[in-house]
């Protein structure tokens, strides 16, 4: 008897009061997102991002699930669950689903249906949410080159497939930060009718992307706006009590001023905010929050916390997105992400020729197609690096990039001082397989690393180190095989040349022999 009613105790249902919450909001949103046309079992299962079966079990009242997964439904239908949304099953109670009130509205079939066609864009939009705009320190983005691929992949990423954290990754002066502006400007503008429009299913291949969309969290259900949009640079790396009492503070319309409490209790409550909202947090700089002189990805020392932060915003179920840019790629998101999973991350290449000639003519270099094309291969496409030369070129030569090009030089002031930033996070090792892989200039194998390295290392401690220098963005691989681009390869053979001659100039002189 005690464990046949222990079992019927297991888990929890939704209370009368929860089912009735739960029909008003799933109501509500058919009539806005779906023409009034009731749900399928498998548009809550898309939605909620839960099997067939556990939506059957949450819906039919009569087998307890844990209350995490109540959470994450009631966050999928904009809700907060509350404590009196859910109760223990036990014998005595009839069915939850019966209990509710009687409405008009006919109840969500049990039985899973045959899959009609998605309608990802309702015909009568709803009302708009009014909007929170809070920049920050963000930088001016109206000259904005190129990015039309990112831009439509990170859009898809976050307003279709619902992903919780997205990190923009790539090496100083790829253009994280105006790609970050750029995105949440046209998030921002969601639901206006200017942006947002995919084809009839939104899924498959965009032919002129490098991206694939993944139609696998493909969700028939429009996401609402965004009512809140916060841009915060990490530059000045603040610690993460100062961050989210920051963040509540906006997100709460200034109601709670948490200064004093505790990083726990202050996670807690962005957590909340996050699922009680639509949010979206940009975090711009996040390298600055990682330890120098280690393999890339751990903290610094008191910045722990972040990675916890990462980890919530992940895992936990919640209707908001953080993105995250940087140039090194924290351990704790690469556990988490995945081609098909709400954690992803997208690291940016550098700008094609049709857009680097856009930068060209606004600081007015000559129009020499083959000058400017050995330009943006001798630096990659990197808009910084583009933007200094083509300055320095324009002071110095008038212009002229042929004039330039002959001087084959590539590696000095501004993008000396940018790739300085990065060169001197390396670890030893690191800075050690840079100086092979430029001294080699090709594309080279593990195998080849292994024998130039003296003296010899494991495997393991050799993949370890190339997979930091990866998430550094500082190499490049393809089929395992490794090399760099042409401004770092050229940047650290100056730096081998130094390093040499520094050496010799300090050897000991040795006095010639007396005859």
């Amino acid at each position: 008897m005690t464990a046949a009613k222990k079992s019927r105790r297991r888990g929890v249902v939704l209370s009368p009061a929860g089912q009735r919450k739960l029909d008003t909001a799933r109501r509500q949103l058919e009539k806005n997102l779906n023409s009034g046309d009731r749900f399928t079992l498998e548009d809550i299962s898309d939605r909620t991002r839960l099997a067939l079966s556990t939506v059957t079990r949450v819906l039919d009242g009569q087998h307890g699930v844990d209350k995490q997964t109540l959470d994450q439904f009631f966050a999928a239908f904009d809700l907060l669950l509350e404590r009196t949304d859910y109760q223990h099953p036990h014998s005595g109670d009839a069915p939850l689903l019966e209990s509710a009130p009687a409405i008009s509205h006919p109840p969500i079939s049990l039985t899973p249906s045959s899959p009609s066609p998605p309608t990802p864009y309702p015909s009568t939009p709803s009302p708009p949410t009014p909007l929170t705009l809070d920049w920050g320190e963000a930088i001016d983005a109206s000259l904005f080159y190129g990015r039309a691929t990112e831009l439509d992949t990170l859009e898809h990423w976050i307003q279709r497939d619902r992903c919780r954290l997205v990190a923009i990754l790539g090496m100083g002066g790829i253009g994280k930060t105006a790609l970050s502006v750029k995105l949440a400007q046209r998030l921002g503008e969601w639901g206006s009718g200017g942006v947002g429009e995919w084809g009839s299913d939104g899924v498959g291949e965009n032919p002129q992307t490098r991206h694939p969309v993944t139609p696998s969290l493909h969700y028939p259900i429009t996401p609402p706006p965004f009512s809140t949009i916060i841009w915060r640079t990490l530059r000045n790396a603040p610690p993460l009590e100062l961050l989210l009492s920051d963040l509540i503070q906006v997100l709460s319309g200034q109601q709670e001023s948490p200064s004093t409490m505790a990083v726990a209790p202050l996670l807690s409550r962005l957590m909340h905010y996050l699922r009680q909202q639509r949010c979206l947090l940009v975090l711009d700089n996040g390298e600055t929050l990682l330890q120098e002189g280690k393999l890339t990805g751990a903290y610094r020392e008191g910045y722990e916390a972040y990675g916890e932060l990462l980890r919530q915003v992940g895992e936990l179920p919640h209707q908001s997105c953080v993105v995250l840019t940087s140039r090194e790629k924290p351990s704790v998101l690469a556990d988490m992400e995945g081609v098909t999973l709400p954690v992803r991350s997208l690291i940016l290449p550098g700008l094609p020729p049709a857009d680097t000639d856009q930068i060209f003519d606004a600081i007015g270099l000559s129009r020499s197609p083959q000058g400017r094309h050995r330009l943006i291969d001798s630096y990659s496409g990197n808009p910084l690096a583009l933007k200094i030369v083509a300055t320095a070129i324009r002071e110095l030569f008038g212009g002229d990039v042929d004039a330039f090009v002959q001087e084959e030089t590539t590696v000095f002031n501004g993008i000396r001082r940018l790739l300085d930033q990065q060169y001197q996070r390396l670890v030893p090792l690191e800075q050690q397989i840079m100086g092979w892989l430029a001294i080699n200039r090709d594309w080279v194998t593990i195998t080849d690393l292994q024998v130039d390295i003296v003296p010899a290392i494991p495997k393991q401690r050799l993949l370890e180190t190339l997979e930091s220098l990866a998430r550094r963005s500082l190499i490049e691989q393809k089929q395992a095989r490794f090399t760099q681009q042409p401004v770092v390869m050229e940047y650290v053979t100056e730096h081998l040349i130094e390093q040499i001659s520094d050496e010799i100039i300090t050897m000991p002189q040795v006095a010639p022999a007396e005859g």
